[in-house]
């Protein structure tokens, strides 16, 4: 395209978070990819070779990738299926933006699973990776592949890592499941014995805050690390409770066992240097529960 708009390749954006971001970024052509043939999606499949050349028609002022593999969530087993995503096929696809020269800047989009649940509160981006399930090793390996490439001098590089995410078109998760109980005053039973991580950040607050970054950031560093997230405590069970009073509820909250699971978030200070993070979360919460009032 020769509009004068700068070029962004959204690779997996046709996901469940590409889907809202790529709506933020009109001051830029938008380009995003889909595993599976998608009206006005590319079709790229990082564990199919043949086809990247589908993305190498225009250079890209800015890739960010997206594609990941969720299997790997809430498991330790160390199926190949659960890592190949984030590592073949990361590490093949970088070689080919290389190759072809592709893009100069470059995104990979994390998780807060690499992170262990021993670490320091809040969780700082130099907190040594810990990762409790497969998902979180594939994106420890990842981002060790993505490092490797940036440092090596090919691309300028960041790293972000996120909170699970709930809203928009998601209609699963503890989020989404405890506000439709509890729109129907039904009872809630928690067992919350072997939990790692749930959703804690708004699919809107997190596509504004990464649209506000790619706009400010400067890309003085080869490979930079930055959490996103609200800032603050958010509890499993207090939150349950936090949406039954939202939504004046009647249901009655069931908690079984012993509390599975530590005390957990992210430091944001360092990102707030080029994007507006705030601490909204009860007030993000409370403004996606109008949903399900009846």
């Amino acid at each position: 395209m020769s509009n004068g708009k700068k070029n962004i390749l959204l690779v997996g954006g046709a996901g469940y978070l590409g889907s809202h971001l790529k709506e933020l970024l009109s001051l830029y052509n938008v380009f995003y990819t889909s595993r599976t043939k998608k009206p006005g999606a590319i079709e790229l499949d990082l564990l199919k070779k043949e086809t990247f050349d589908n993305i190498a028609s225009v250079p890209y002022d800015l890739i960010i990738l997206l594609a990941s593999s969720l299997k790997g969530l809430g498991t330790s087993e160390l199926d190949a299926a659960y890592l190949d995503t984030d590592t073949t096929g990361l590490s093949g696809f970088l070689q080919f933006i290389s190759v072809n020269k592709l893009s100069s800047k470059l995104i990979y989009v994390s998780s807060m699973t690499v992170y262990g649940k021993k670490d320091r509160l809040p969780v700082k981006e130099d907190a040594v990776p810990e990762p409790i399930s497969t998902y979180g090793l594939s994106k420890v390996l990842g981002e060790t592949i993505f490092g490797f490439y940036c440092n090596s001098g090919a691309a300028r590089g960041v790293i972000l890592r996120i909170p699970g995410i709930y809203g928009g078109q998601r209609k699963s998760g503890f989020i989404y499941n405890t506000a439709m109980k509890c729109a129907g005053n039904e009872p809630l039973e928690m067992d919350t014995s072997g939990l790692g991580y749930w959703e804690t950040i708004h699919i809107h607050d997190l596509s504004t805050w990464i649209s506000e970054f790619i706009r400010n950031y400067t890309w003085e560093e080869n490979i930079n690390t930055f959490n996103i997230g609200y800032g603050i405590k958010t509890d499993f069970i207090e939150c349950a409770g936090l949406i039954r009073t939202m939504l004046e509820s009647s249901s009655e909250i069931q908690v079984r066992g012993a509390k599975g699971y530590t005390d957990f978030y992210l430091d944001n200070s360092k990102i707030k240097k080029y994007a507006s993070v705030t601490d909204n979360y009860q007030a993000s919460l409370k403004n996606y529960l109008k949903g399900f009032r009846s």
